[in-house]
Order: C-alpha cells, then structure tokens, then sequence
C-alpha cells in the first residue's frame, strides 16, 4: 500500500515524501494554478507561464538549467490543467540535489526573459496550429468547450489572438501571485531520506506568501448539445459523453470503477462492441476526465460517415444498459488495482498521482479501501442515479 507522509515545512511549503526501494528520484511541484482561473483576456496564461518556468534565472541560462538534467541522464517536463501547473524532474537518485536545485532556481527567480518568452510563443502558437489542424485533437478540444461553461470551458493552451497579446509584465504579474511557497506542493519519490529532503526543500524554495491564492471552484456544464462541425476529412471524428463526478466527490471510487467498466481496455463494453466485435472504427478511446472541480466521461473514436448511424445507435444501447453483473466489477476492481501498480513502477507517475489526490482531498489508502468493499449493489445504485440520457455529442468532418 502506498505511504506518503506529508509535512508544512518552515518556508510554507507542503512536501509530500514517498519512500522509493529504487534509484530514482522524481520531484514534483505543483503550483494551485490552472486555465480556470485566468482572466479572459489572458486566455493561456498558465500554460504560457508553464513553458517559461524552465527558459532562465540570472543565474541559469535555458541551456544551463536543461544541460543539468540532460547531462545526468534526467528528465524535466511539466504540464497544465484547468486548476493546476505542475512541473517534474526525474533523476538518478544520487543526484537528488541537482533536481531539487532546478526547479527552486526556476520557482525563485524565473526571469521570463523577452527573447524567450518570444521563442515560447512562437512555439505555443505553432502548438495551437497544430492542434486544429489535427482533426483528433481538435474534436477533442472543441467537445470540452461543449459540455464545460465559462473559464472551464476554455481551453487550457488558450487562443492564438490572447496568446499573441500576452506580454512580460502579465506573466511576471500572475507567476509572482501564483507561485509561493503557500500555494504550492511539492512531492518527492526517492529512496534518499526524508529528512535529507525537507531540510533541502526548506534551504531551497524561499518564502513567499501568495496574496492572491486562488481557491478551488466548481465547473459549470453547460446544457446537453450536439454540434457538428464541417470538415473536409475523410472520416467522421466522433465524441460522446456525458457529466460524472469530481475527483473530490465521495462517489469518485464509483464513478472511476464504471468508466472503466465501460471503456479501459479493448474487450470494455464500449470499445469491444464498436471495434472488436462490429469493426465500425479503428481509433477509439475512453477516458474518465476527473479534477477536484468536475469529472466527464468521454468516448472519442473516428468512423465512416455512413457507418456513424450504426455505431451511434450502439454506443447508446450499451449507454442505456445501466446493469452492473458481478463479473463487471470484479474485472474492473482488478483492472484498477493492476494498473496503478503498473504505472507506480514510474516515479514520476507515482508522484503525480500522490499530488492529484492530495489536492482532491483523498488519499489512496482509502480509495482502495472502498474500492475493496465496493458491492455491486451500492455501484447499480449509483449507476442508475447518473444523467446517462443528458448527453453530449460532437462531430467533426464532412456533412452526413
């Protein structure tokens, strides 16, 4: 079972520490900060301040801070969501210090330097190109604004004409908010001691107080819809779902046990029946999208426009079929038990995974605890109890 110990260290920061029977070190520092909190017309600001994190210090150039991690073998990498920036490094373990050294350098003097803060936009606008002009992304991305209201509904790379706009001031202005000690976790996986850590983490990381932290808030979904868009594609790029619990709910085991029910795995109901079994697409995905603020389900797979009929017609029978067997649940307890033990063999993966549910109010103790005493009963209850019927449909590619 998984352990983690948690501590408020001196300078005000929250340190997560996993104890690693391997050589590795991972370090991930999560920021309480995401798309959902910007102001609109700095749509992207989060992510924009996330590609900048490691560019430069006075200290450190861009070069210098991805040659520290390079040069030992490591990884640096980070991502945004709607609520949070988290940034990780991942080394051999004995060069713990050099991980943590880099990402207090980036979270104590960033410097968002203008020539690289014009080469991070160059970038991020040529990301955002490319995700419209992929058709797979784009569906997705267009089928979140669909079923999410307001800044949730946005996306988290932001637009082309609010990332254009941004300038140096307005990400210093919001990384000077965001990033303190006070609103910020850090989560270490290592088989170096904890005490090494947290007095390293406490000697690092200086203390800042955020006077404007941002707390967690409730997504808004917008009303059912269907929306097609016009494409000239070959294939029809389908998304369906429909709203389920938050990460932070106390039906996150059950929500999380039915999604994969229906979707983890090609013999799952949804993909089994679509692909396997009638061969009505070859893409096909099933994700069970959950932060603290929301969770939905959605099926993404690409399908001839005159095989759309079909596969629609099936993917809401199998939809509509509420009716949990007690086969079901055992394979899908089975499934999510293996598949955290499988990914927790990556430290990072493991470090994430403790910050995500830190920060969503549970801890992975209990959630395999419920999911253990978890009876078919208690999961057909709430199974019948989900809006399966208000759902959300978007197509991307040529008129039907």
């Amino acid at each position: 079972m998984l352990k983690v110990r948690h501590s408020l260290l001196s300078n005000g920061l929250e340190l997560l520490y996993i104890k690693s029977p391997y050589k590795v070190t991972s370090a991930n520092l999560l920021i309480k900060y995401g798309s959902a909190y910007e102001p609109a017309k700095f749509a992207g600001i989060a992510h924009f301040i996330e590609h900048m994190f490691f560019t430069g210090t006075k200290r450190m150039s861009r070069f210098d801070i991805s040659n520290s991690i390079d040069s030992i073998g490591g990884r640096i990498n980070a991502f945004t969501t709607k609520q949070e920036i988290e940034y990780y490094v991942r080394v051999p373990s004995r060069h713990f210090q050099t991980a943590l050294n880099t990402l207090a350098e980036c979270f104590n003097a960033c410097e968002f330097f203008e020539k690289e803060l014009a080469v991070e936009r160059s970038i991020i606008l040529s990301e955002i190109a490319s995700i419209y002009d992929n058709p797979t992304s784009c569906a997705l991305h267009e089928f979140e604004s669909l079923l999410l209201a307001g800044s949730y509904g946005r996306p988290t790379i932001g637009y082309k004409e609010t990332v254009a706009k941004i300038k140096r001031n307005n990400l210093l202005n919001i990384f000077n908010e965001t990033h303190t000690t006070s609103n910020a976790v850090l989560c270490v996986v290592t088989s170096i001691s904890e005490q090494k850590i947290s007095t390293l983490a406490e000697e690092l990381f200086i203390h800042k107080k955020s006077t404007k932290t941002k707390k967690s808030k409730k997504a808004r979904f917008n009303k059912p819809k269907f929306k097609h868009i016009a494409r000239d594609t070959e294939h029809l790029h389908v998304c369906f779902g429909f709203k389920m619990p938050s990460a932070s709910s106390e039906y996150y085991v059950e929500a999380i046990t039915f999604a994969s029910i229906l979707g983890s795995g090609l013999s799952a109901r949804i993909p089994f029946e679509l692909r396997e079994k009638h061969g009505l697409c070859y893409d096909i995905a099933c994700f069970y999208e959950a932060e603290p603020a929301f969770g939905y389900f959605c099926v993404y797979f690409s399908t001839s426009p005159k095989n759309f009929p079909k596969a629609r017609k099936l993917l809401e029978r199998i939809i509509s079929e509420r009716k949990i067997v007690q086969n079901d649940l055992t394979k899908a307890k089975q499934y999510l038990f293996g598949s955290k033990t499988v990914s927790w063999q990556n430290s990072t993966e493991l470090a994430k995974d403790a910050l995500f549910s830190h920060y969503a109010g549970f801890s992975w103790r209990e959630f395999f605890s419920r999911l253990k005493t978890l009876e078919l009963k208690e999961l057909n209850s709430f199974v019948k109890d989900l809006p399966l019927e208000e759902n959300f449909t978007l197509l991307l590619g040529p008129e039907l």
